[in-house]
């Protein structure tokens, strides 16, 4: 769970605290872990997004422990000293990727021999650089890594990816059009990082790509066609 839902758990705990426990109710830890597992479980099985429906039931208390005489949640300790504020805050890395397709409506993937994995096929993209907005992130690296200026359009899609070895990091899929045979001849990847290029369609990206990339290759596609934008939140 994020900071903010402890924060959240803490003072609802020193609140409840002050009142003794309803008749029956368990003060076992070993007992109440479990029934938290079981519910935690459920939780999850029931919505695609369990930490968020937990945090705004327990904001929904917070607001109720408030009406009842509850004391608020502390506030930050206040610092006027704006880069030490900016230093604090947390980090989260952008990067983008751009869907492109050909007359068939094939999607480009491209081949990352640097990864090691078997499915190391992609879409164009890449990291964002400083203070790049991602639209121009999803130019560069369309030049960078096909040697052909790509018209960006529309967000396509979003993901939020959690922090693992790196800070999390959120995906933009951008609208690159179609290509037509002759500005595909034109596509030259960039040396020493991309092995070769093609088009493929869903099906066959799904054996070539990670599952997470080919759910959002697929959510992209769709918003493609339906002028929506999707917002995915792979937990």
């Amino acid at each position: 769970m994020d900071p903010f839902t402890w924060t959240l758990i803490a003072q609802q705990k020193k609140w409840l605290g002050r009142r003794q426990p309803a008749s029956g109710q368990s003060r076992d830890p070993a007992a109440l872990a479990a029934a938290a597992a079981d519910a935690l479980l459920a939780l999850a099985d029931a919505t695609d997004d369990p930490r968020a429906a937990l945090t705004a039931h327990l904001a929904a208390r917070y607001e109720r422990s408030l009406d009842a005489g509850a004391p608020p949640l502390p506030g930050s300790t206040f610092n006027p000293d704006r880069a030490a504020w900016i230093a604090s805050l947390p980090r989260c890395l952008a990067a983008t990727v751009v869907v492109i397709t050909d007359e068939r409506d094939r999607v480009l993937l491209v081949q990352q021999p640097y990864l090691t994995i078997a499915r190391n096929w992609g879409l164009p993209g890449g990291g964002a650089d400083d203070d790049e907005p991602p639209h121009i992130t999803a130019q560069r690296e369309c030049l960078e890594e096909l040697s052909i200026a790509v018209p960006i359009g529309r967000l396509l899609a979003i993901d939020w990816r959690p922090a693992t070895d790196r800070p999390p990091l959120l995906i933009f899929a951008y609208d690159g059009g179609r290509l037509t045979p002759e500005r595909i001849e034109g596509i030259r990847l960039l040396d020493g990082e991309l092995s070769q290029y093609g088009f493929f369609t869903l099906e066959e990206a799904a054996t070539l790509i990670p599952p997470r990339g080919h759910v959002f290759l697929t959510a992209a596609f769709e918003a493609r066609a339906s002028g929506n934008v999707a917002d995915l939140r792979i937990l």
